[in-house]
């Protein structure tokens, strides 16, 4: 039987070659090796959501959330708790990735209704982002970031400079074609 796993895809770090190294080494690649492949090992005996679906909502601090229900996330943990607010007010925590770091990165997207292509993570109520979407009078906008003097787009601002030139990223927010 074939399965397939949706979602990002694993770097496998390379094994040391085994050749004239000592024996520690070659007592230690199995370790090494077991390591590597029990992640993905352990997601053969779970149910893996089949593709990305559309969330709607408000992007949010679980921080500022948490405070609502006095609850409090340490001071540490802030910059990395994000949540999206769905309209009947369930708190899906967002997991930070690639497809979400611009989420986690740029302030101006918090409190803003959002569009996101995600999946559940596996028995729980996580969200792994794969794209996002800002919404405009309910129309889906791309998000990016755009340096002018060197015509760079970037998904994500990355301290809000060129890796070129040092200027200006600039958020940018273009309506998806119909």
């Amino acid at each position: 039987m074939h399965q397939t796993f949706p979602g990002p895809t694993v770097a496998l770090p390379i094994l040391p070659r085994l050749s004239g190294q000592g024996l520690g080494t070659l007592l230690r690649a199995p370790l090494l090796l077991a390591a590597v492949a029990w992640p993905v090992a352990a997601t053969f005996g779970q149910q893996v959501s089949a593709a990305p679906q559309i969330y709607q909502g408000q992007l949010v601090r679980l921080a500022e959330t948490l405070k609502e229900q006095n609850a409090e996330l340490d001071p540490d943990a802030v910059p990395f708790a994000l949540a999206l607010r769905t309209a009947d007010g369930k708190l899906l925590p967002i997991l930070k990735t690639l497809g979400s770091r611009a989420l986690f990165q740029d302030a101006r997207l918090l409190n803003r209704p959002v569009q996101l292509q995600a999946r559940l993570v596996p028995n729980s109520q996580l969200l792994l982002v794969y794209r996002f979407y800002t919404l405009k009078n309910g129309a889906p906008h791309e998000v990016y970031y755009w340096c002018e003097t060197c015509a760079i787009r970037r998904d994500y601002p990355d301290k809000g400079v060129c890796e070129c030139c040092g200027g200006p990223m600039e958020l940018r927010e273009v309506p998806l074609p119909p």
